[in-house]
């Protein structure tokens, strides 16, 4: 009896709780900048993937998880040796959303884990590799758009703090993202 009880008292729980989440999924597609001069004339702006998953209550607060990929290659002077860079790692933040109807505009504050790592494909630099981890502050702005239940569509603008220091010198490689994507809501 003790357990049909607390079955019946869980699943009370949790449907209460699944009317007062709305659950995101969605991808973000877009532009990746990077701020270091040095970094951006090697490898240019590029594009940028971030999947993402989020929690909204009523209220518009919310939370949520991220993934950001980016992977560029580009050429070193002075003998054009083709060079990778990949800087990807998961970020969460903190979401405030307001629901205007069909359209919902919304701010993130975060903080992201990231992973980098240059090569240099070079007989001179053999073995040279940077690979290492670092960790920044992001700050986002966008609007969604419900375009039909339970799709969605949204532009957004992201900044994210990244310095690092591969060597002795600092590398500034945090920078703009702007773009869109689209996602799936449920609940609420």
């Amino acid at each position: 009896m003790r357990k049909i009880i607390l079955t019946i008292f869980v699943v009370l729980i949790l449907s209460s709780v699944a009317q007062a989440v709305e659950v995101n999924f969605g991808g973000f597609f877009g532009i990746r900048t990077v701020n270091d001069s040095v970094i951006k004339e090697i490898y240019g702006n590029g594009m940028v993937v971030c999947p993402a998953l989020s929690l909204s209550l009523k209220n518009g607060f919310g939370i949520g998880v991220s993934y950001e990929l980016y992977n560029r290659s580009g050429t070193v002077k002075p003998y054009n040796e083709l060079t990778r860079l990949k800087i990807n790692g998961p970020e969460i933040f903190l979401s405030y959303a307001p629901s205007l109807g069909i359209v919902r505009p919304y701010v993130h504050a975060g903080y992201g884990f990231y992973s980098y790592k240059q090569t240099i494909e070079s007989e001179y630099l053999a073995g040279y590799a940077v690979n290492d981890k670092a960790s920044g502050f992001l700050f986002a702005g966008g609007v969604g758009l419900k375009i039909v239940k339970p799709i969605y569509v949204f532009l957004e603008a992201k900044y994210v703090s990244l310095k690092v220091r591969p060597i002795e010198d600092e590398v500034d490689l945090g920078g703009w993202r702007f773009g869109g994507g689209i996602g799936i809501s449920f609940g609420m």
